[in-house]
Formats: structure tokens, C-alpha cells, sequence
């Protein structure tokens, strides 16, 4: 793995703990290096739609495993069916990104909420309660139409800070 200065000019190379760690998404102020694991690589029995997200410190060479999300709902293939999708394309799942910090923010897919931890392990952020809109309904000659509901609009809109 390269690691690249803001110009673009490569200022070190670095060898990966784990294969996962070779496509990171995303990394710190202190060049500590965020990853996700999938199942059939992790070290620990995960459920087939999960994940685990580590964090990979090249100063000691310590991984540490930060949390698991929901990365993807597999379809479910009925006997006698041909080839198809081996997940449901639309489906609810996490993400995730750091912060330049050290704090990693879960944007949850099922509740709707972000999960902030950071570097102790400390977790914080509540649910909002919302209420899903369907992403389509049939509607007269057209089979899928999405208007979506107008209730109010927001005082503000929030930013995120640095960490």
C-alpha cells in the first residue's frame, strides 16, 4: 500500500496486517488506517450480511475490531430459480466514516440513527424516530410513482464538526 503526500508523490509504502486493510475507507489525522472486514475473512464467526470495522495503527502495528454492521441483506434463492442477484439490491445497510479525529461515526440503516465511537470505545447517539417512506407506490396508469410528503421544513441544517 502507498502512502501519498498532497501533490500525489508516494512518501512511504506499507504492508497491510489483513488482506481487507488493502482497500481502507477512510483514516485519521495520526495516519491510522479504517477498514472493513467481511465475513469470510473475519477472525471471530459473523453473520453472512455483516461486517466488522477495524482500525489499523502502522506506528505499532496494532488492529483493533471497532464494531460490526449490516453491509448487505442476501436474497433468499428458492430451488429450481436460474442465476440471479445473490442480494437484494435497495436494501437498508450501514455505512460508515472517520473523522479526521479518530471518531468513527456509524450511520445505522435500520433506526436511522449515527453512532459516534471514539478512541476509548465510547458510543453515543440516539435513534430518530422516523417513519420509512415507501420508495414507490402504484399509482393509476403508471406502475410506480414517489412524491415525497411535504410536513415542514427544517430551522436549520446541522454540521458535523471535526471530531
Amino acid at each position: 500500500m502507498a502512502v501519498l503526500d498532497g501533490s500525489g508523490t508516494i512518501r512511504r509504502f506499507l504492508r497491510p496486517p489483513h488482506t481487507a486493510a488493502q482497500s481502507p475507507g477512510g483514516a485519521d489525522a495520526r495516519g491510522r488506517i479504517y477498514y472493513s472486514i467481511p465475513p469470510w475473512l473475519a477472525e471471530t464467526p459473523l453473520r453472512g450480511d455483516s461486517l466488522q470495522l477495524a482500525v489499523w495503527d502502522p506506528a505499532n502495528g496494532t488492529v483493533r475490531v471497532l464494531a460490526n454492521v449490516h453491509g448487505w441483506t442476501p436474497s433468499l434463492q428458492k430451488p429450481g430459480e436460474g442465476p440471479r442477484i445473490p442480494y437484494v439490491v435497495f436494501a437498508a445497510q450501514d455505512t460508515w466514516t472517520v473523522t479526521p479525529a479518530g471518531r468513527l461515526a456509524i450511520v445505522r440503516g435500520d433506526g436511522y440513527a449515527v453512532e459516534w465511537i471514539d478512541e476509548r470505545g465510547t458510543r453515543r447517539g440516539p435513534q430518530q424516530q422516523l417513519k420509512p417512506v415507501p420508495a414507490a407506490r402504484p399509482t393509476g396508469g403508471r406502475p410506480f410513482a414517489y412524491s415525497p410528503p411535504m410536513r415542514r421544513r427544517a430551522a436549520a441544517t446541522p454540521t458535523v464538526g471535526a471530531g
